[in-house]
């Protein structure tokens, strides 16, 4: 062989190599289930518990495996998933997420595991229907400041506005008059 084929065909055994390497830890990353239950009826306002289970193929449990929670959403013409948190399993392969129901209607929870070098990734889902209507925030008016109550805030604005219609009448006498105001009111010196 010349040099040129012996180069070229080190070139296609590194390659080989690489894409082997490559191939052989797909082959041996194991499958994962998920299991998601929940109350199926809740209420507007309710506090929603989702439980999930991992699961390897083997039907042992999946410790440590970081769950992210979504639930499909739609705002205008833009559609997609919103996250709504994420757990990790505990040492029997069990995680607990809840949330607070806040749309009425049909929901979906998706549970996600992407995976790692050691499973495959997994997901599954849980459909509930929220009832009932209303407004879960409600939106107070006017200024709110811990230690003030409604009376302080009257008698201190009584207190800046009887200071400025003393201090208005008192140009106002000025000005139509032409004297000076302490001398009318006994503070001032000289002719009386």
């Amino acid at each position: 062989m010349n040099r040129f084929s012996l180069r070229a065909f080190g070139a296609v055994l590194i390659v080989a190599a690489y894409l082997l390497a490559g191939v052989a830890p797909a082959s041996a990353v194991e499958p994962v289930t998920l299991q998601t239950e929940a109350t199926k009826e809740v209420r507007l306002g309710d506090t929603v518990t989702v439980r999930v289970t991992a699961r390897d193929g083997q039907g042992r449990p999946v410790a440590k495996a970081t769950i992210l929670m979504f639930s499909p959403a739609q705002f205008g013409a833009a559609s997609g998933e919103m996250k709504l948190g994420q757990v990790s399993t505990d040492a029997s392969g069990q995680a607990t997420f809840t949330f607070q129901a806040r749309r009425q209607g049909p929901q979906t929870i998706v549970a996600r595991f992407s995976g790692n070098g050691k499973y495959s990734t997994a997901e599954n889902s849980v459909a509930l229907t929220v009832s009932g209507s209303g407004h879960l925030y409600e939106q107070k008016a006017g200024v709110e400041i811990p230690g003030l109550g409604v009376w302080v805030l009257i008698m201190l604005l009584g207190g800046f506005w009887s200071a400025y219609l003393f201090v208005m009448a008192l140009l106002t006498r000025i000005a139509r008059k032409g004297e000076q105001p302490l001398r009318s009111l006994g503070g001032g010196h000289g002719r009386e």
